[in-house]
């Protein structure tokens, strides 16, 4: 299908165009490919890792495409997508992005037994809202992380703008990062086998709520439902606005 790409929520670097090529990053890009990373990655450290997903799920699509067990090499495949527990036809709900950005690569990826899958649906990321208060107080502060955030947080706050009339940002990457390294935040999930259907125009990944029902012969996912919003904000500007630890070296 075709490449479908959320420029005007990211900007066109996906980082709500403050120039990204111009960023100080080690590294340098090379030959692999994302698909063929994830499979050598798996591979050389098994049950090791944990893989978290915060876009559309092409590129594991084409690693199980490849090998049909890639991703229960992974100790977990945390997946920021799904809309979470099936909910009747006529409820709103947000659109779910990463799954209507490439649907058939969701399908294949809720689809392999042997993984460990967690969904971290707009269920539950889109309530966490990152509000004008919070953002001020990134702005203030004088760190490097702060800054930086600070930089690209206009581009997402204009989207949310438009969609709610106020400058703020849902939390949806964030909170899967943070519920992978701190699960505790979650308070509470069910586990079923997750189906990628078509609502009007948009895909969505959803689990049924009665554990009887769901696709045959899937494996059953994961699926949070409910977290800890609060705390999660509370962690994450305190960790934007505080120094960055010293490590050995003198680096922060």
């Amino acid at each position: 299908m075709p490449l479908s790409l959320a420029t005007h929520v990211h900007g066109a670097d996906g980082l709500g165009d403050i120039g990204a090529a111009s960023l100080a990053v080690s590294g340098a890009p090379t030959k692999e490919s994302a698909a063929d990373q994830l499979l050598r990655l798996g591979r050389e450290h098994p049950g090791e890792l944990d893989l978290l997903a915060v876009g559309p799920l092409t590129n594991l699509g084409l690693a199980l495409r490849a090998e049909p067990d890639a991703l229960g090499r992974y100790r977990s495949v945390v997946i920021m997508g799904g809309s979470g527990p099936e909910e009747p036809v006529e409820a709103h709900l947000m659109v779910d992005a990463n799954a209507t950005d490439d649907p058939h690569a969701a399908d294949v990826v809720f689809a392999p037994r042997g993984a460990r899958l967690v969904m971290v649906g707009v269920n539950v990321t889109g309530p966490v809202v990152l509000d004008e208060g919070s953002i001020a107080r990134i702005a203030a502060a004088d760190t490097p992380q702060a800054r930086f955030a600070s930089r690209i947080l206009p581009f997402y706050t204009d989207f949310y703008s438009r969609q709610l009339s106020s400058r703020v940002a849902s939390m949806h990457d964030p909170l899967a990062a943070g519920v992978l390294l701190d699960p505790t935040l979650v308070m509470g999930d069910l586990r079923a086998a997750v189906s990628v259907l078509k609502v009007e125009r948009c895909w969505r990944a959803v689990a049924p709520r009665h554990p009887a029902l769901g696709v045959q012969g899937r494996p059953r996912t994961r699926v949070f439902t409910e977290v800890d919003g609060r705390r999660f904000l509370e962690r994450l500007l305190a960790g934007l606005v505080a120094p960055l630890p010293i490590r050995p070296g003198g680096e922060a």
